[in-house]
């Protein structure tokens, strides 16, 4: 990759987080320095024209909500015949696949980020193409799995399956990371392995799958086949999907621990064996991936939420020609994919105060009570754009009879307390006086000391479909 050290670029205070990829793309903490990150971000292997949208593969940084497609291939490049053998593979013979396929979406303001699972066996329709050979492919049904692998991988099969992705999910990709099973192998073993815990033990002679019940960690050749396994569940693809997912998330905590951040060497090789193993689009290059760094250095891993899309049959049904595919729910997937699209957390983010009832459902009168000119018709102003029903003649915030008061008080009828939490959150200073036979509209009495609004989120009902997980999650629960 290319980009130079420029004196005059500010390097990322320590704590800096950098894209990594696991079987996904995630960022981790990194303690390293901006001169060692770059020696390694220079490893980093890049595909031209593989973002079929507007911005060409342009870098998108700053205040954007940016989209990373990220496939974990099967690509066997650096692994010996002896190697796959070894680790029952199988040989690459029969074309190559996406055995993991996420769209990893970090939020406009860097609150929440949402990794979304796209079942391999998802049906879909390949757009048309034209391959490597000049032969021109009509759009047709196929498995997802399938796109990367029709125009041969590299960069058209990257392109082809993030067209692909566009069109299903109606999400625009901004960016593509690719990781194959030598890079994973590499991060795994450069954590020294990563923790699992199973209920059960597991044993599975296609893979070489062989575990005890319990808490234990594994080895990358272990974690490989503990991630790919699937036969070995009822619902196939998608119990190996969840499987995927706290795999992961474990891999996160571990990377973000002490041990690992305090240890140069552990480190160094564990970002020296992720970077080199990757396969990106061009306009993830160095800087945008700093930019990426600066933006979530503050994230809280609770924030970073995984899910899958809903399916309609989780039997899985044959299509001729085609075996067992997995159909998407029609609504309850167009309605993720557009959260997704329209920037809003699937999971409210947990830094914000979480509330059942919506401000649009509560009227709020406002007085000014503190003697500060200007004061309440602020107040109500915030309480307007927070979206709460403020009165016209509210707006302008009449002064209140009593004498200035600091504190802004908030009286309301007792019946109501459910709603009154609502504006709690909002007001968390503000002292609360519950005043029976008030009614509905609650009132403000905006006090010297109001300086603005406190953030909170609506409680959203997560889809049961989704098994919605953070990165945070104890990995035995």
């Amino acid at each position: 990759m290319s980009g130079t050290n420029s004196p005059a670029r500010k390097r990322p205070r320590t704590g800096v987080i950098i894209g990594v990829v696991a079987s996904l793309a995630v960022l981790v903490t990194s303690a390293a320095g901006y001169a060692t990150v770059g020696s390694l971000v220079s490893k980093v292997q890049t595909l031209d024209h593989v973002i079929d949208t507007p911005s060409g593969g342009a870098p998108v940084v700053g205040t954007d909500a940016i989209n990373i497609l990220v496939l974990g291939s099967d690509n066997r490049d650096g692994l010996s015949r002896a190697e796959q053998s070894k680790l029952t593979l199988g040989h690459a013979d029969y074309g190559q696949h996406s055995d993991t396929i996420m769209i990893i979406h970090i939020g406009k303001d860097t609150s929440h980020v949402t990794a979304l699972s796209l079942p391999r066996d998802t049906l879909v329709t390949i757009p048309d193409y034209t391959d490597a050979n000049g032969k021109n492919h009509p759009a047709h049904q196929a498995k997802i799995n399938a796109a990367f692998g029709a125009a041969n991988g590299g960069a058209a099969g990257a392109r082809l399956v993030t067209r692909t992705v566009q069109d299903l999910t109606g999400i625009t990709i901004n960016h593509y990371v690719e990781v194959n099973f030598q890079g994973f192998l590499n991060m795994v073993d450069a954590l020294d392995g990563v923790p699992v815990c199973l209920t059960k033990p597991l044993k599975d002679k296609a893979s070489g799958l062989d575990l005890p019940a319990g808490k234990q960690t594994i080895s990358g050749p272990q974690a490989l086949a503990y991630v790919r396994v699937r036969h070995i569940d009822p619902t196939q693809d998608l119990g190996r999907i969840q499987r995927q997912q706290t795999f992961i998330s474990s891999m996160i905590q571990k990377a973000m621990s002490g041990d690992t951040i305090r240890n140069p060497q552990k480190l160094s090789g564990f970002l020296g064996a992720a970077l080199s193993s990757l396969k990106v689009d061009s306009g993830l290059d160095r800087d945008t991936m700093f930019d990426l760094a600066n933006r979530l250095s503050g994230i809280n891993i609770k924030n970073i939420n995984f899910i899958t899309a809903p399916v309609k049959n989780a039997d899985y049904r044959g299509v001729p020609g085609l075996g067992s595919t997995v159909q998407l729910s029609p609504n309850l997937s167009k309605k993720v994919f557009a959260e997704i699209a329209n920037d809003e957390p699937i999971v409210p983010p947990v830094a914000a105060t979480a509330v059942a009832v919506a401000p649009a459902k509560i009227s709020v009168k406002v007085f000014n009570a503190g003697g500060v000119k200007g004061a309440g018709a602020k107040a109500a102003a915030d309480l307007k754009t927070a979206g709460f029903s403020v009165p016209v003649a509210a707006v302008t915030a009449p002064n209140a009879t009593s004498g200035p008061a600091a504190t802004t008080v908030v009286k309301y009828d007792p019946r109501f307390d459910t709603s009154m939490l609502t504006l709690k959150a909002a007001l968390p200073d503000a002292q609360f006086v519950p005043t029976k036979g008030l009614g509905r509209v609650f009132q403000v009495y905006v006090g010297s000391t109001y300086k603005g609004l406190t953030t909170f989120t609506v409680t959203k009902k997560v889809n049961s479909h989704l098994n919605a997980r953070s990165a945070a999650d104890n990995i035995c629960g």
